[in-house]
């Protein structure tokens, strides 16, 4: 499936399992003027989106207030969820007000590469009884790699990595970013 859109708004969704806003399965996503928010999901990985080998691009976007509801259950990704070898692009992207269990904000894992260029995450949160919530903002797991220019991480919370938690094996580089 491929999808090309500008100017678009996706506003108070929510989903059973995954992407309450988006729901990405061997798509080829490219968004520019974007807006995603009061996305919901109960058992939910990605609540905004969900991608599943997949490549999503941003330009200029907003998404805010996504929240997996059963996130002490052990579902990642508030935002956005990206997995099995998918590759994100990111420009201009803001990413706020967000929780899941880890990577409150976004959470990457299995092959997954993420280029975040003038990025922002803030105000998202990685909770879970057990103390163990990984990556505020970001959750970069085992396999995964994510490469920020010019990215800007603040007042995210998690119980390990308030902004950016990196699992063995995964990879994070930074220029330029504010913590």
């Amino acid at each position: 499936a491929i999808l090309d859109a500008s100017d678009l708004t996706i506003s108070d969704t929510e989903a059973g399992f995954s992407g309450g806003g988006l729901y990405l399965d061997d798509a080829t996503v490219t968004l520019s003027d974007f807006e995603l928010n009061n996305a919901r999901g109960d058992e939910t990985w990605g609540a905004g989106i969900y991608a599943h080998t997949s490549f999503l691009s941003i330009e200029n976007g907003l998404i805010t207030d996504c929240e997996a509801l059963d996130y002490i259950s052990g579902y990642e990704g508030g935002a956005i969820r990206a997995t099995s070898s998918s590759e994100l692009d990111f420009f201009n992207v803001r990413i706020e007000k967000s929780s899941a269990y880890s990577g409150g904000g976004l959470s990457i894992s299995s092959s997954t590469i993420a280029t975040l260029s003038d990025f922002s995450a803030s105000n998202n949160l990685a909770t879970n009884t057990a103390g163990t919530a990984r990556g505020g903002a970001l959750h970069v797991g085992a396999s995964a790699e994510a490469i920020c220019l010019n990215c800007s991480f603040e007042q995210n919370i998690a119980d390990l990595g308030g902004a950016v938690a990196v699992e063995a094996g995964g990879l994070f580089s930074d220029e330029g970013g504010l913590y």
